[in-house]
C-alpha cells in the first residue's frame, strides 16, 4: 500500500483555510465525465522526469469507450515521483504513474521484456538484447504511449478487478489480470489514440 502526502500549503481565504484536494464524491459518479476526474502531478524527483502531462491523461481517459463502467469508484490519477521500482500502482480507487528516468532508454530483465514484446512491437520501441538483459530506446512519443496505453491500462486493471468482485475490497484477481485488460484494451482504442495524439 502506498501513502502519499500533500506537498504545497492549503491557501486560506477569510481567514479559513482550505482543504488542498477534495476527494469527498459531492456529485454521483454517473455523471461525472473523464474532465472531472482529479489528476495530481507529483514532483518527478532529481534524474526523474514525467513522461504525460495531466491534460494527456484526461485526453486519454475520454478514449475509454466504457468510461461509465471504468469511473465507478475511480478518485484520481496521480503522476508519482520515480525511483519506486515499479511503473505505475493501484490503491482502492487511485491509480498512479510513476516518473521515469531523465534517459529514455531503459534496460529491463528478459521476463519484463517477454511479458511485453506485443506492446513494444505496436508502439514500435527498438528493444536491443544485451546478455540477461533488454535495452528498450523509447522516443519520447514511445514513452508517453506507453505510459498510457499500457501503464495506466494496467492499473485500470486492477482498479476494473476491484470493483467487479463481490466486496470491491481488493483487486484479488492479481497481476495475470491487470496485464490482460490492459492488452486488450491497447487494441480497441489504438487507432483513436492515433488519432488523439498525431501517432
Amino acid at each position: 500500500m502506498t501513502i502519499y502526502h500533500r506537498k504545497t500549503d492549503p491557501k486560506v481565504v477569510g481567514g479559513k483555510t482550505l482543504k488542498k484536494n477534495n476527494w469527498a464524491h459531492s456529485v454521483s459518479r454517473a455523471f461525472l465525465g473523464p474532465n472531472d476526474i482529479f489528476v495530481e502531478r507529483r514532483n518527478p524527483g532529481n534524474g526523474y522526469k514525467h513522461v504525460v502531462s495531466r491534460r494527456q491523461v484526461t485526453a486519454f481517459l475520454s478514449l475509454l469507450p466504457d468510461w461509465g463502467e471504468i469511473s465507478r469508484g475511480f478518485r484520481g490519477v496521480i503522476l508519482a515521483e520515480g525511483g519506486q521500482g515499479c511503473d505505475g500502482w493501484h490503491n482502492s480507487g487511485t491509480v498512479a504513474l510513476c516518473a521515469w528516468e531523465q534517459d529514455l532508454w531503459i534496460s529491463v530483465r528478459e521476463p519484463y521484456h517477454t511479458e511485453h514484446v506485443a506492446v513494444f512491437e505496436m508502439l514500435g520501441v527498438e528493444s536491443q538484447c544485451q546478455g540477461d538483459e533488454w535495452l528498450l530506446k523509447y522516443s519520447p512519443q514511445q514513452a508517453t504511449a506507453f505510459a498510457l496505453m499500457h501503464v495506466l491500462l494496467h492499473e485500470l486493471g486492477h482498479h476494473h478487478d476491484r470493483m467487479t468482485t463481490q466486496r470491491q475490497a481488493s483487486a484479488s484477481r492479481g497481476e495475470a489480470y491487470a496485464e490482460r485488460y490492459a492488452n486488450e484494451y491497447a487494441v480497441t482504442i489504438w487507432e483513436r489514440y492515433q488519432d488523439e495524439f498525431e501517432w
